[in-house]
């Protein structure tokens, strides 16, 4: 076995880099012994001085190519790529909403982005999550995907760099050398250029999660940079909270916005609905399958979906299965 190891094993899953030969006289039952040994001492120094030297060597390649391939927007994607992995592991349900979306994405004479609203926790970030998961299975064509959940980072809680972020990830997409501008204005001209790399063979889908969550700054809840038109190919899908106070779906609502652009008509708008009892049963069952022999009881069960009823969103029901009582191992 020890053969086998040392002459197969190491020799296909190592580089021959950092596969290092010594030869050394094994004495008596010590083996080693740099006590005694002047040639086991410089054995055992070159030993250590090799592998410092290496573990050096590969952590200055591993800081180095850190640099190189995960730079600003490179971190910013993989946060909300994470987030929406976060939000898909724990999806249920909501078939409907889905279908809607994915009708959405395969109708070619939709021309303006399709909005998703309803009150504060009706699931609108899971459902545009899991959009963004089926997206390319529901294209017949690989699309080119952009996702933000506003809000949950630095670069998505304000327009401006919001923009900056959107216009340097679409123009890497494009093989552009596009230089993000400074101004808001010149911003969303940029993005309604590079909008138009989206074609039938590779389309393009943007994903923009809780407009309300931006900040007031640079008037970004008046949603003026969102583009009103989509050229071919190209789809958008953004949502926001109903309340007037959050200002970006009154913006959403408003059917024109100057006298050469117009934004979503009506049908352009569709309601995050409430959780069917059904979808609440299933989901309640599908987290007490994760909990290893842990489940609700029946009298349990029935609590909690008669509370369910009086407020049946996703986040309701989350809170109280967690804190419905015992939970029966």
């Amino acid at each position: 076995m020890l053969r086998e190891l040392k002459e197969h094993r190491m020799e296909r899953r190592l580089h021959s880099d950092q596969i290092f030969h010594y030869n050394v006289h094994w004495v008596g039952p010590e083996g080693i012994d740099p006590d005694t040994s002047e040639e086991h001492r410089k054995y055992l120094a070159r030993l250590c001085k090799d592998f410092t030297d290496n573990m050096i060597s590969l952590t200055t390649q591993a800081i180095r190519n850190r640099y190189l391939l995960h730079d600003k927007l490179t971190e910013e994607c993989l946060q909300h790529i994470r987030l929406c992995q976060s939000k898909c592991a724990e999806f249920h349900g909501r078939t409907e909403t889905l279908e809607r979306i994915e009708s959405y994405l395969l109708d070619t004479s939709t021309a303006a982005p399709l909005v998703v609203h309803g009150i504060s926790g009706t699931g609108k970030t899971s459902i545009l999550a899991m959009a963004a998961k089926l997206c390319k299975t529901w294209l017949a064509k690989t699309p080119k995907l952009v996702l933000r959940f506003l809000g949950t980072t630095v670069a998505s809680s304000s327009v401006l760099p919001l923009l900056q972020s959107l216009v340097h990830q679409l123009s890497m997409l494009d093989n552009q050398s596009l230089q993000a501008g400074l101004t808001v204005d010149l911003l969303k001209d940029q993005l309604n250029l590079l909008l138009k790399q989206g074609m039938a063979e590779c389309p393009l889908v943007v994903i923009l999660d809780s407009l309300d969550q931006l900040d007031t700054s640079h008037n970004g809840r008046s949603l003026m940079w969102l583009p009103v038109h989509l050229p071919p190919h190209c789809k958008i899908i953004v949502s926001s909270l109903p309340e007037e106070k959050y200002e970006a779906f009154p913006a959403l609502k408003v059917s024109e916005r100057s006298k050469r652009n117009y934004f979503l008509t009506r049908k352009g708008l569709y309601r995050s609905r409430t959780l069917g009892e059904r979808d609440a049963h299933s989901i309640v069952s599908s987290w007490a399958e994760k909990k290893r022999n842990r489940k609700l009881t029946p009298p349990q069960m029935d609590l909690l979906l008669s509370t369910f009823r009086k407020c049946p969103t996703p986040l309701f029901l989350k809170v109280n299965a967690r804190s419905s009582g015992k939970v029966q191992q």
